[in-house]
């Protein structure tokens, strides 16, 4: 008789990445302390600018409040694209900003560079 045929392969346990928003919060580094916000669209495919009245990020894909170290914020409007479950978003010399999905929780590293650069890691979970 012939040989049986090879099984196929399973595919990637990827859980879908909640879609809403997310909050957090960033410790160490140079930036001191600061919180974050970024809007997940329904499809889990990328960052995107919040809709609801009032409420953080409301008008940004991603937005960053340092409250220790450095002063001030950053934040960006256009969508993020979210790529096999990591984000990023880097211009040279301005800021770099890096996240990776993991179920329920995101998290990574930003770099904001201004009169001084704030660097630090930082961690999200869905708000909702």
């Amino acid at each position: 008789g012939s040989a049986g045929a090879g099984g196929m392969a399973g595919g990637g346990g990827t859980e879908a990445t909640p879609p809403g928003l997310w909050t957090g919060s960033g410790v160490g580094g140079s930036a001191g302390s600061f919180d974050i916000c970024f809007n997940v669209n329904q499809e889990g495919t990328a960052l995107t600018q919040g809709t609801e009245p009032g409420q953080a990020c409301q008008f940004f894909a991603w937005e960053v409040l340092f409250t220790g170290a450095c002063v001030g914020s950053f934040s960006y409007k256009p969508d993020i694209p979210i790529v096999d479950g990591s984000f990023e978003l880097v211009d040279p010399g301005f800021y770099d900003l890096r996240g990776t999905f993991d179920g329920a929780t995101a998290s990574g590293e930003v770099t904001v560079i201004g009169v001084e650069t704030c660097s630090a890691q930082w961690e999200a979970t869905p708000s909702n």
